[in-house]
């Protein structure tokens, strides 16, 4: 009977994770198999994912890359159905580690939004996924229109690190079953089985560690640690309560546990003091974690123009439909021409990378110029006048969901504005911002005024 089957789906989730996809669990077509997919969402919206139970043969890893094998092969039969765990298009060391926490609570697939080359670029991910880690995902160039096509009428679609969905590239489908994310609440999704946005915390890694603790396995651990770490900036005491909170102390804590042996004191001084098991990585605690991963992640040597808008890179898409690519670049605007040969050849660059994309204008950040205290915004293409008229004006031109929201208030947005003064740079338009923006709040303003 169904409910026969609902119970023996909430007993298989009380186990742990699969060793690897068992399509047999969920050879139901159609709606029916959409009803076995929603008990089993049912069952991971308890406090805990998957209390503790019997403990799997293979590492979280190993299973990780067996399901990716699986969803890419045909070996599961045509009535499977799947999950996949979807990050954010940035592809950050954040979004990597949900995605890969959170599949391997439900027994799905980890998706990273990049093309397996381009992992090479991210020299953090690098150095905390390890080449085990790597091996787990599965990269968006791996997913042909072949596999589009056979897998996505059986698919739905868990989104971490992000809550609105904006992939539709991938062609998988848009069934979102879960959301979990620690960014500004965009409130979409709110049929969601299960949906946690928490935008005091720190890291939404802190979110799929709480939620697994009873049965973390170290190799994952060891993933969601670093991202933590790097995330929450060493929870460094001067930014608590904006970049992390007590939910990412008591999360670090309980990773650390599963690493080494634990520990009475929980407060955040231990937790800053407390030894990383040795052999881990090339550093002792998580302030030294955090710095060796914030190196890494900014070490842009021998990268050319194309690589730097590669390496982080979100799209989105405004309330008129504007489809919206936004690419942080790691060093300063001057630097960032430079490599791309000049603003002319920058401005072509834009443009192409724009139509690559598939978006309709595509604004690119740099970081604070040493020489002007400033950030550089440029964008090539037509000129979007209300959004250069809005930055312009702000604070003032912010609708009171943007000018109240935190960051806004911390980086002093909304107070003092962006800073901004649009003209002509060799093809681009470009401006200059206050060293204290950043893309957290470049984009949402952007999407904010394109609409308007």
């Amino acid at each position: 009977s169904a409910f026969a089957r609902s119970q023996r789906l909430a007993q298989l989730g009380q186990q742990g994770p699969s060793t690897a996809h068992h399509p047999t669990r969920h050879r139901r077509a159609g709606p029916r198999c959409m009803r076995l997919l929603s008990v089993i969402a049912r069952t991971m919206a308890a406090t805990q994912w998957h209390p503790a139970g019997i403990r799997p043969q293979r590492s979280a890893l190993e299973s990780l890359k067996a399901r990716k094998e699986a969803f890419l092969g045909d070996a599961a039969g045509p009535l499977a159905c799947w999950t996949c765990c979807l990050g954010s298009s940035a592809g950050d060391l954040d979004s990597l580690a949900s995605a890969l926490a959170a599949a391997h609570a439900c027994n799905g697939t980890a998706v990273a939004r990049f093309r397996r080359e381009d992992l090479a670029l991210r020299k953090d991910c690098q150095l905390a996924l390890g080449e085990k880690g790597a091996a787990a995902l599965l990269y968006e160039d791996e997913i042909t229109d072949e596999v589009a096509k056979k897998r996505e009428p059986k698919t739905t679609l868990v989104l971490v690190d992000h809550n609105r969905f904006d992939a539709q590239s991938l062609q998988l489908g848009d069934r979102i079953i879960c959301v979990m994310d620690h960014h500004r609440d965009e409130g979409q999704h709110k049929d969601a089985i299960d949906r946690e946005v928490d935008e005091t915390c720190g890291s939404c890694s802190s979110l799929l560690a709480e939620r697994m603790a009873a049965y973390m396995e170290p190799d994952l651990a060891r993933i969601l640690l670093a991202a933590v770490a790097i995330d929450c900036r060493g929870f460094d005491p001067k930014v608590r309560g904006t970049k992390f909170s007590g939910r990412d102390v008591k999360a670090a804590h309980s990773l650390l546990d599963v690493l080494g042996p634990k520990v009475s004191d929980r407060s955040e001084d231990s937790l800053r003091a407390r030894p990383i098991p040795e052999g881990l990585f090339d550093a002792s605690t998580i302030p030294a974690l955090a710095k060796l991963l914030g190196a890494a992640r900014h070490d842009v040597t021998g990268l050319t123009a194309a690589q730097l808008i590669a390496l982080d890179y979100k799209s989105a898409v405004a309330g008129d439909g504007t489809k919206v690519g936004a690419a942080s670049i790691l060093t300063p605007f001057d630097d960032f021409e430079s490599r791309a040969g000049g603003s002319e050849a920058l401005a072509a660059l834009l443009k192409e990378e724009a139509s690559s994309r598939n978006v309709d204008v595509l604004f690119a950040m740099c970081q604070t110029d040493p020489s002007t205290k400033k950030r550089g915004l440029a964008y090539a293409g037509k000129a979007v006048e209300s959004v250069e008229r809005g930055f312009e004006a702000a604070p003032e031109s912010l609708p009171d969901a943007l000018r109240t929201a935190a960051l806004f208030v911390e980086q002093k947005i909304s107070s003092e504005g962006f800073g901004a003064a649009f003209s002509d740079r060799g093809g681009m338009r470009y401006s200059e911002l206050r060293p204290q923006t950043s893309r957290k709040t470049v984009l949402p303003a952007i999407l904010h005024f394109m609409a308007g």
